[in-house]
């Protein structure tokens, strides 16, 4: 049997399907390991699972995994807590990347510069303890009608990676 582009087209469609996430760089991310630090990272997705389980008309995942670092090409060691939700089911509740930062800030995370992006279809932004960095990434799709009229559709997805890194807040590429 011969080994086709289709048939990698095929193996990737089903482990996105999966749920799996691909991660194609090799280089792990600068980081300390002190003896807290896993605890740290691990005991922050919990408490993000516990909170995003409350958001209503969402569904919460939560996987210990390797992640790519997209702001940096590198991965990190830690977990990815992902909610899939409806604009519409939120009622009068502001969308979970809204309260996200005050959350982090609460529990002494301080915000880094470091991953600061926002625009129409989602925005992502990034939290610090020494040793630990969580990366806030909201999505949802964006467009312009024919009328010139922006509309955002009803799905979005905000997922909060977090992993190890280094004890100074990481610094924004040059």
């Amino acid at each position: 049997m011969r080994w086709s582009a289709w048939m990698s087209v095929w193996i990737l469609a089903v482990f996105m399907g999966c749920g799996s996430r691909v991660v194609f760089a090799e280089e792990s991310c600068p980081a300390v390991s002190t003896p807290g630090t896993k605890a740290l990272i691990h005991g922050m997705c919990r408490d993000l699972h516990l909170s995003l389980a409350k958001v209503p008309g969402g569904s919460v995942r939560v996987a210990t995994t390797s992640f790519l670092d997209p702001r940096f090409g590198c991965v990190r060691d830690g977990c990815v807590v992902t909610l899939s939700g409806r604009f519409s089911a939120l009622g009068q509740q502001g969308s979970a990347d809204e309260w996200l930062g005050e959350y982090f800030e609460r529990k002494g995370w301080s915000p880094t510069l470091s991953h600061d992006a926002d625009g129409p279809d989602g925005t992502v932004y990034a939290f610090h303890k020494p040793g630990a960095l969580c990366i806030v990434e909201g999505r949802w799709n964006h467009w312009h009608g024919e009328d010139g009229e922006g509309h955002t559709d009803d799905a979005y997805t905000v997922t909060v990676s977090c992993g190890a890194a280094e004890r100074d807040p990481p610094r924004p590429p040059e």
